[in-house]
């Protein structure tokens, strides 16, 4: 998986300064729900991003962090930059999708968190498998490239990521049941870990935007929106830091997990959303020669 979108441009802030941002914010909220700094955390599909890492060394975090990220170059790297990052801390990395890591990771962590992915996580229900391996690990930001130029390969599976999200676009009955699947996985995962808070960001991509695809963007947040249902709503005070950080506060979860023995007969599991996916694929774009993956999101 990969964090793969922006919501402040780059005329307002660098992808080093977003990423300071976006990590201050989860080490307040951590701080606000009293995640203990020696406890456990799962982290779903960072990519080649550190933002829950960042956040966590704010928060000097020593505790066990799970991080679950089945791209094999991603997983790499992600677990190098959070041993330097996070050195009191004992990192697990698990090499598996959500839907398979539930299998390896301990109930009951003190947090699940996923930094803008819901977005990857339909892109890879979507992929054939052959490609998926290729297309996430070619979404390594630029910024984070040696000096040597990257090979042929890492640049074609880069310029293929967009005519991927073009082509799942243009299917309505596939990218809503897409979107069916990955609620579902990530409601089976809070579910069967039960950790004591969940948080989800999926805030505007700036990048999506600018290049062409708000309808993915907007696709995730129609997801969102049906994860909700099960995070207990964001306090008050919550709502406040976002804001103050200029952050929209629908497009984040932080809470418990809901008892779902106290939710109405219209909240029944996987029921497609009334805002639907497809509807959210109407916003057509052309799928121009563009490259998602300049900055990181």
């Amino acid at each position: 998986m990969s964090d793969t979108a922006v919501s402040a441009g780059p005329n307002d802030m660098n992808a080093d300064e977003w990423n300071v941002c976006v990590g201050a914010i989860w080490a307040r909220l951590l701080v606000n729900h009293a995640v203990p700094a020696l406890g456990a955390v799962i982290e779903v599909g960072p990519g080649f991003q550190d933002k829950i890492g960042r956040g966590l060394a704010e928060r000097h975090f020593g505790g066990t962090l799970y991080v679950v990220e089945p791209n094999s170059a991603a997983r790499a790297w992600v677990s190098a930059r959070y041993a330097r990052l996070l050195p009191r801390a004992t990192i697990v990395p698990i090499a598996d999708a959500l839907g398979e890591a539930i299998r390896q990771v301990p109930p009951y962590a003190d947090a699940m968190l996923m930094n803008h992915v819901l977005d990857d996580l339909m892109l890879d229900a979507w992929l054939p498998r052959t490609e998926r391996e290729a297309i996430f690990a070619g979404m390594r930001p630029r910024a984070l490239e040696d000096a040597a130029e990257p090979d042929d390969a890492v640049i074609a599976a880069r310029d293929r990521a967009p005519t991927h999200w073009h082509a799942l676009l243009a299917h309505d009955h596939e990218l809503r049941d897409i979107g069916v699947q990955v609620e579902r996985d990530v409601v089976t995962a809070i579910d069967t870990l039960q950790p004591r808070i969940v948080g989800v960001s999926q805030y505007a991509s700036w990048l999506q935007q600018s290049r062409g695809l708000a309808a993915v963007d907007a696709s995730a947040a129609a997801l969102l929106r049906r994860v909700a249902r099960y995070v207990t709503p964001l306090r008050r005070a919550d709502a406040a830091l976002l804001r103050a950080h200029g952050q929209d506060p629908d497009r984040w979860l932080f809470g418990a997990p809901v008892d779902r023995s106290t939710m109405t007969g219209d909240a029944v599991p996987f029921v497609r959303a009334q805002v639907s996916f497809s509807e959210a694929s109407n916003i057509r774009t052309s799928a121009d020669n563009v490259s998602l993956f300049g900055i990181g999101q």
